[in-house]
């Protein structure tokens, strides 16, 4: 059934339909992470990371 999921965000993401007892929170969750983490570039450009994290208030070693 995550798998299915999985898919479902991998072939349109901006078309899939959640409805409450289909899925769990955390089944959500899991498979919102795969998939952002799959994806072929990063969701924030990694030029962005020392600012993000100074944003923050996290020093970088």
């Amino acid at each position: 059934m995550l798998g299915e999921l999985l898919g479902q965000f991998r072939r349109d993401a901006w078309s899939v339909q959640l409805s409450a007892g289909q899925h769990s929170e955390h089944d959500v969750a899991g498979v919102l992470k795969r998939f952002l983490r799959d994806l072929p570039e990063p969701l924030l450009p990694t030029q962005l990371n020392k600012a993000l994290l100074d944003a923050i208030g996290i020093a970088i070693y």
